[in-house]
């Protein structure tokens, strides 16, 4: 079988392809990656929002409680050691 077309690109073809087709690929791969912080996010379906009610009504009954940070053992060990 004969190809169709049987010219031959010239070096200055060949780099405008290759261009072409790099750019392409490099702003489909950013409009990839962007597209969710861009388009918004589909509607829940009946299921996902049922459970994001039951979620929001939970944590009102639990209300807001207050966080107490304590230090690890392993930090006052080290605290210890470096006063010594």
């Amino acid at each position: 079988m004969r190809p169709i077309i049987n010219a031959r690109l010239t070096a200055a073809q060949k780099s405008k392809v290759t261009f072409t087709l790099f750019s392409s690929v490099a702003l489909f791969a950013i409009f990839t990656v962007a597209a969710p912080a861009i388009l918004p996010c589909p509607a829940f379906d009946e299921t996902q929002r049922k459970a994001l009610l039951e979620q929001r009504r939970k944590a009102k009954l639990i209300g807001r409680k207050e966080v107490v940070i304590e230090p690890r053992k392993h930090n006052q060990q080290y605290q210890k050691k470096v006063e010594s």
